[in-house]
């Protein structure tokens, strides 16, 4: 066992909760494979492992307490260290018997083999490929469990569901976040064979493994194994090679894990290395400093070969499609939690950016989180009125009759975003308030639909923020008190049931107090005397920031206090 590469890989993949044992440990098996660990208790410990290889001993029974029971040992440490050599030694004793070795063997190591055991213990590559071929997938399925721990569910979506499937398309089409491998625990003979092949680099058998478990289930939660950049770099060598059966649908799965180790990886590098400093260990400190720097030279090369091939397998649509849903799930969020995802996204972006090609845009069967992606490519990419037509056109589509949505918040992003969308709008020579003239209001006719409502309202929202935030900062008066007017319209037709249009209200309001001052007067009148809803009114006029006038102030006064009269009585 090389020591200084399981250092490495433990960096990488241990949460600091976990480092000091790890390191404890790597630095006993240097020195017990060295022959300088001076073993407590010979005897003992022989008997212990003889007991472990003929499977007395195993990690259900052979606990930590048993540990301190028959050894005597007082530190939880030295307890937990000398179990996981117990292990070590067995799983090297038994790596010199494989000759007879099954997949039923194979699964009783794994399921009752402790950590020390996975170390050690070795295979031939021709036992390993041999074991391998001997595998089927019928028996993977009806061993695998679901994550409340069904067996047949897992057998029954794949025999009744993607067996069926003829064209790779229609398989990929299946895939959701419930059935990717992300809740399917697979047979313990499968995840030991994988741990070895990934432990040892043998990463062409790894994806013939992958392969030859066939369903995409079972291959996604096999891809959850691979845990470092380097393994996912070298299989994605691999899946170059030719004949590999739905190459695409592994792909689609791939795609999810790189963006996953990319987000936690350096997550861990950092916070191990703090840890490490905190607590002195700062030899250690000189491993993590380096793999830092190999990261922070390697990330941009790898993500730039790994999205140029998905672009040209699955298609560069399909690619800024995932991306946007990526951007929109994360750009909001608070730093303090998805710092590392937001700088994944910022990394894969800079990439698609540069493979974005407008032409390629397949704009007529797009999300909206598409949509408005590739709205924001429009400030770097040439594109023509036509195609600004297309999108803009077909933006307004979806945020009236499409129950998904994008949900504006009061930040920077969100502004900019809406900012792009005005100047797209711009160049495309659309009337935006001719588009407005062809949606009913929300509320309007008899018996309507509730979901209709709420999306039209949802539309409504995005539409007139960005009509509102586009016509007040180029100081388009006229065209501004329009769509104020329009808005105001809509507001009063819901009665009191209008808090979906807060945003647009809250942009006019920002619009008037630092842009149009000259209607900010007359704005705040209509609204304080007009909008049924008093908390409505007040969060508007919080854009302000407590600036008001006198009179303003008065008008509000008297609002709040025949509220509250009519609230007392």
């Amino acid at each position: 066992m090389n020591i200084t590469q399981y250092l490495q890989y433990e960096f990488c993949t241990t949460t600091e909760s976990m480092l000091s044992d790890r390191i404890k440990l790597a630095e006993a098996l240097e020195k017990y494979q060295n022959g300088n660990f001076n073993v407590e208790q010979k005897s003992l410990f022989e008997d212990c492992v003889q007991k472990t290889i003929l499977g007395e001993y195993d990690r259900y029974s052979f606990s930590d307490e048993m540990v301190k029971k028959l050894f005597h040992f007082s530190s939880q440490s030295k307890i937990k260290l000398y179990k996981q050599l117990i292990f070590f030694e067995a799983g090297k004793r038994l790596s010199g018997n494989t000759d007879n070795l099954s997949l039923k063997l194979l699964d009783e190591y794994g399921d009752k083999m402790d950590y020390g055991f996975y170390l050690s213990y070795t295979i031939s590559e021709a036992k390993l490929n041999k074991l391998i071929h001997s595998i089927r997938p019928i028996s993977i399925l009806k061993e695998s469990r679901s994550c409340i721990g069904h067996r047949n569910d897992v057998y029954i979506f794949c025999e009744k569901e993607i067996k069926k499937c003829i064209r790779t398309e229609d398989i990929i089409s299946l895939i959701t976040p419930y059935n990717d491998g992300s809740y399917i625990e697979l047979p313990e003979y499968i995840r030991l064979l994988s741990h070895l092949l990934l432990r040892d680099k043998r990463y062409s058998l790894w994806v013939t493994l992958l392969t030859k478990v066939k369903y995409f289930p079972l291959q996604g939660a096999l891809l959850y194994h691979i845990r470092t950049l380097q393994e996912f770099m070298s299989i994605f060598q691999e899946l170059k090679r030719p004949n590999i059966i739905h190459r695409k649908v592994i792909l689609h799965l791939l795609r999810d894990r790189y963006f996953h180790i990319i987000s936690k990886q350096p997550q861990i590098l950092h916070r191990g290395l703090k840890y490490l400093i905190h607590n002195r260990k700062g030899n250690y400190g000189i491993i993590y400093k380096r793999l830092l720097d190999e990261w922070n030279n390697d990330i941009s090369s790898n993500t730039d070969t790994v999205f140029k091939y998905l672009s040209i397998q699955l298609g560069i649509s399909n690619c800024s499609e995932w991306y946007s849903k990526k951007n929109n799930q994360y750009i909001n969020g608070d730093k303090r939690f998805v710092e590392y995802e937001q700088k994944a996204i910022e990394e894969i972006g800079k990439i698609m950016s540069d493979l974005s090609n407008p032409a390629k845009w397949n704009v007529s069967i797009t999300d909206i989180n598409t949509l408005l992606y590739y709205i924001s490519q429009t400030e770097i990419k040439q594109i023509t009125t036509f195609r600004s037509k297309l999108l803009v056109q077909t933006l307004f589509d979806r945020l009236y009759n499409n129950s998904s949505y994008y949900h504006i918040q009061f930040n920077d992003e969100s502004f900019k975003l809406l900012r792009q969308v005005y100047k797209c709008l711009v160049q495309s020579k659309l009337d935006p308030f001719q588009m407005l003239q062809s949606v009913r209001y929300a509320n309007e006719g008899y018996n309507s639909d509730y979901k209709q409502v709420v999306q039209t309202r949802r539309g409504d929202t995005f539409w007139l923020s960005m009509l509102l935030l586009g016509t007040g900062e180029q100081e388009n008066e006229p065209q501004f008190m329009r769509y104020v007017k329009i808005l105001l319209d809509r507001v009063l037709a819901h009665v009191g049931d209008a808090k979906e249009y807060i945003l647009p209200l809250y942009i006019a309001e920002l619009v008037v107090t630092q842009v149009l001052k000259k209607r900010k007067a007359d704005f705040e009148t209509c609204i304080i005397n007009n909008i049924p809803n008093l908390g409505l009114v007040l969060t508007t006029l919080l854009a302000n920031q407590g600036d008001l006038s006198l009179p303003i102030k008065e008008i509000l006064f008297e609002r709040i206090s025949e509220e509250w009269d009519i609230e007392k009585n």
